[in-house]
């Protein structure tokens, strides 16, 4: 079942992380089903505002909330939170929603380490001045069903909900992960060598899914697993 591949893949990405010493904290994903749709996602996730209401995208609401309600997969030694959501019918994927939310402020991992990641938010806020950073969420979606102009199949949000950059195809968790520390973390990415190790169940199934309108244009795509 795909579900199931889904989130043992998932649970075996973030083990690595942890074992790599990569992670500050991480929590199981959640397999479910409603009807003939089984989910894999973050705990919380329909519980996280942030997660179906866009007004609050890119807000220090929005990740001050992801902490207080534990609705994450992980987070990382700088506070960064790395969330996941993938719906399958039928075995095939339907829906996927993959979060990258770096920390709005520049806080030491070690801070972050020993004072919680909420509480060293609290701190850092009285000078936020000098430590806040304006790095933007990044999402991608996919949502095959609701593809339309301007609306692609598999997409990225960043900056602001509106925005949506073709993607290629969906992103498995493992690829998804890669991205995130081979782009953002660069410190992260060459301090081990676990990379090739991640593996998920879904980049080798699933084929292009971008519309003629997007391919002569600027999207995000790739020729192998990322």
């Amino acid at each position: 079942m795909r579900a199931r591949e889904t989130f043992i893949a998932v649970i075996n990405v973030l083990r690595t992380l942890q074992d790599a010493q990569l992670l500050y904290f991480y929590q199981l994903p959640v397999l479910s089903r409603t009807g003939n749709v089984e989910m894999v996602s973050w705990p919380n996730a329909y519980a996280d505002s942030g997660y179906s209401d866009d007004t609050t995208f890119a807000s220090l609401v929005q990740y001050r909330r992801s902490l207080l309600e534990s609705s994450y997969l992980a987070i990382l030694r700088d506070g960064t939170i790395i969330k996941g959501f993938y719906a399958f019918k039928h075995n095939k994927l339907v829906k996927h929603s993959l979060w990258y939310w770096p920390c709005p402020f520049a806080i030491p991992d070690e801070d972050i380490m020993q004072e919680t990641p909420l509480g060293a938010l609290e701190l850092y806020s009285n000078s936020w001045e000098k430590y806040v950073r304006f790095r933007t969420p990044m999402r991608f979606d996919y949502h095959p069903e609701a593809a339309k102009d301007g609306h692609p199949a598999s997409h990225l949000h960043m900056q602001s909900p509106e925005c949506r950059i073709a993607v290629e195809r969906p992103l498995g968790f493992a690829s998804f992960v890669r991205f995130v520390f081979r782009n953002f973390h660069q410190e992260y990415w060459e301090q081990t060598d676990i990379w090739n190790d991640l593996t998920d169940e879904l980049d080798d199934k699933e084929k292009s899914c971008l519309a003629k309108s997007d391919i002569w244009l600027q999207h995000i795509g790739w020729k192998r697993p990322l």
